[in-house]
């Protein structure tokens, strides 16, 4: 009796503890938010490189250290669950951005993830919460999880080594667009 019982709680530590992370690069279960109108959302069997299999979301423009950055809008549950994953290469001047429907302490990690991600965390006001790179595991093996310091509505993936070339760093604030506050997202 006692190992069935301990092999229940296991299962259900395995099955359950994945679903409430916020993930980064994990698996995504629909299509992802609707675009509205000319936000270039490549829609499914229209993918086209680095976006196979992992469709473009809507887009913004972000001003990231005087540079313009095209950041796609991941506000849905399901497009934050499917985040970058399998996607190849993230070029330069652009990113994704998660927007929350409250400010909350955030976890990320990599899972299915291809390639190392910058992640900075950032509050309601826009201001950097906290900035670190995120490392793609090898495969097979299990990935790490980086926490936000402390409450926040906004999590911003760029290429790794971007942040640093453009010098964000905690305290400094993002202009978050106002179009982009006014996004019903998913808690």
């Amino acid at each position: 009796m006692w190992k069935r019982t301990m092999m229940m709680t296991v299962l259900t530590t395995v099955l359950l503890v994945p679903i409430l992370l916020t993930p980064s690069c994990t698996k995504r279960d629909e299509a992802g938010p609707a675009s509205d109108g000319g936000t270039g959302v490549v829609e499914p069997g229209q993918v086209s490189e680095p976006y196979l299999g992992n469709p473009k979301l809507p887009t913004e423009t972000l001003v990231l250290g005087g540079v313009k950055h095209e950041v796609e809008l991941a506000y849905t549950e399901s497009a934050r669950r499917l985040g970058l994953m399998y996607r190849e290469s993230m070029p330069p001047d652009t990113g994704m951005l998660f927007v929350f429907g409250r400010t909350q302490p955030l976890t990320f990690h990599m899972e299915n993830c291809r390639m190392d991600i910058d992640i900075v965390f950032i509050r309601a006001t826009g201001q950097i919460d906290s900035v670190m790179t995120m490392k793609a595991p090898p495969p097979g093996e299990q990935t790490e999880l980086y926490n936000s310091h402390s409450a926040v509505m906004y999590a911003l993936e760029l290429a790794a080594g971007q942040a640093e070339a453009l010098g964000l760093k905690p305290g400094d604030v993002i202009e978050i667009p106002r179009r982009v506050k006014r996004i019903q997202a998913d808690p």
